[in-house]
């Protein structure tokens, strides 16, 4: 039997990314699964470039179009303002390293030198989605592990304060990306950066008979 639930996230900090694409909540509890995996001494599944493997969060799933995902909405962050941040561009110095036969490296000229860039960002009170859970107690401790949202997360941006967990409306994990021959390629499950987690989606769950 699966739980419906309605899941916030309260933020105190500028975030960056959460009002652009998909937030979907998997990809987190994913994240604080495999941490607490680590702590608890346990084998996690390695990614590879061939294959992302899924692992055992306590969501409910769901099966379209010989494929499957999680029964979980996009997030729906409740914007206060819009501004930018200051973010530090440093040079590939590594990378300078590996692949410049120069012994020297002119840092402060050209076009890779270190400097400030300014990069979009959101003010938001909260971040909202619904889900089917297979297991509430689970999901809450997960969620108690995710202390950021977005990105910049390393400088602060995307802090989480507290999540709340509370009775939610079932079917309503539907408003998310799902299975649409002929629509984009576009990643609907995680791990999101995996190239094989594309496939044809659509984000419209609404328009879809």
């Amino acid at each position: 039997m699966t739980i419906p639930l309605h899941v916030t996230a309260h933020i105190e900090t500028t975030t960056v990314g959460v009002d652009a694409g998909w937030t979907l909540l998997d990809g987190p509890l994913s994240w604080a699964w495999a941490m607490r995996a680590h702590e608890r001494g346990e084998d996690v599944p390695p990614i590879t470039r061939a294959h992302a493997p899924d692992l055992p969060i306590p969501l409910a799933t769901w099966e379209e179009c010989g494929t499957w995902g999680w029964c979980t909405s996009i997030g729906h962050p409740h914007v206060v303002a819009w501004t930018s941040i200051e973010v530090r561009r440093k040079p590939a110095v590594d990378a300078m390293g590996r692949w410049i036969p120069d012994a020297r490296h002119h840092l402060s000229l050209g076009p890779h030198k270190a400097r400030n860039t300014v990069a979009p960002a959101v003010l938001v009170d909260r971040v909202e989605w619904d889900i089917d859970a297979t297991d509430r107690t689970d999901v809450e401790d997960l969620l108690g592990r995710v202390s950021h949202l977005g990105g910049m997360r390393g400088t602060g941006h995307g802090h989480v304060t507290r999540w709340t967990v509370e009775p939610g409306t079932r079917g309503a994990w539907r408003d998310r990306p799902m299975p649409t021959p002929g629509a984009p390629a576009q990643p609907y499950r995680a791990p999101y950066w995996h190239h094989t987690r594309r496939i044809e989606v659509t984000g419209d769950a609404h328009a879809r008979p």
